[in-house]
């Protein structure tokens, strides 16, 4: 009888240790773990100058710094200098947007400026501090486009023959430093939101000409004289003159066209010809692909049968702004 209450014994003394073992494993599992946070790297650095895939730009945006804390990059305007360099702009805007925000729309780097982070901030800082600020007068002189958003957007704008692209986020006023007599623009919001984008071409700070939208990704292209509204336009001869707008492209695409003052708005695909009877004296036509091809979107403003005004382009989701005396 002993011996069987010892052997019983012995069991559970064995069937404790284990238990006790598995027990003190587990719990030596649990606090033996941990998690490794996963980190986030930027894509560009300070001093990078940033371009979508089209490189054939005059006017950009350049790295200031990074900021890990929040991932977000803080960035400023930059343009091609006459020796192939890029430099801040006279009056730069300065901004901080998301890294998701900023690698989205600027796919690579083409150039840099600057070395260090502290370089290229000093920079900028001193850009911004030597560049004269505009005063209540002369804010008010001169040609301006002015464009009123809270989100991120790309366009282009300027006059008859000199039209650049700018991307930007938030509002944002341009001087055209002596303009011609024809000033064209066009500009997309690059989100979803249903806020308004509005783009306002001044003159002596008076509204020539406005337009907004508040559709996703909605685009806004309007066109002036800056000699006054259409009312003020001279026809350059009496004769009649037959004037053409013409979108070669594959694929969709959408659009506006017309005589400045009075665009109207198309959506299509393949090519296609609009004809304005006797326009009054300047024309405008501003395109933009649909989708991501590589295809070529070209558009032609033709007079009596020669094309007088051409562009093109082969950018994702690309944009085409042409215009014209005719």
């Amino acid at each position: 009888m002993k011996k069987s209450i010892f052997f019983v014994l012995s069991i559970l003394c064995i069937l404790s240790i284990i238990f006790a073992g598995c027990t003190s494993d587990s719990g030596n599992s649990n606090v033996g773990a941990s998690t490794t946070p996963t980190l986030t790297q930027q894509k560009f650095n300070a001093g990078d100058v940033l371009a979508k895939a089209d490189s054939s730009i005059t006017t950009t945006v350049a790295v200031a710094s990074y900021d890990a804390a929040t991932d977000s990059y803080k960035i400023y305007d930059v343009s091609k200098s006459s020796d192939g360099g890029w430099q801040a702009l006279t009056n730069p805007s300065q901004r901080t947007l998301s890294r998701s925000a900023v690698e989205k729309i600027y796919l690579k780097k083409i150039a840099r400026i600057g070395g260090t982070s502290n370089t290229v901030q000093n920079a900028v800082q001193n850009t911004y501090s030597t560049a004269s600020s505009p005063t209540s007068s002369s804010a008010s002189t001169g040609v301006q486009i002015r464009i009123t958003y809270s989100g991120v957007w790309s366009g282009a704008y300027g006059d008859a023959g000199a039209m650049q692209s700018i991307d930007g986020t938030g509002s944002k006023t341009i001087t055209l430093d002596n303009p011609s007599s024809i000033i064209s623009t066009s500009f997309q919001k690059k989100d979803n939101s249903q806020d308004e984008l509005k783009i306002e071409i001044l003159k002596n700070g008076q509204v020539l000409k406005s337009g907004s939208t508040t559709a996703a990704y909605g685009v806004v292209a309007v066109a002036s004289s800056i000699y006054g509204g259409a009312s003020s336009y001279q026809p350059v001869s009496s004769s009649s003159k037959n004037v053409q707008i013409k979108v070669y492209y594959d694929g969709l695409w959408q659009g506006s066209y017309g005589e400045v003052g009075a665009l109207q708005s198309v959506d299509g695909s393949g090519p296609q010809t609009y004809t304005l009877t006797n326009p009054n004296y300047a024309v405008s036509a501003s395109f933009q692909k649909k989708d991501n091809s590589n295809s070529e979107l070209k558009v032609e403003i033709v007079k009596d049968g020669s094309v007088i005004k051409t562009g093109s382009t082969t950018a994702a989701y690309g944009l085409v702004l042409v215009s014209s005396t005719v």
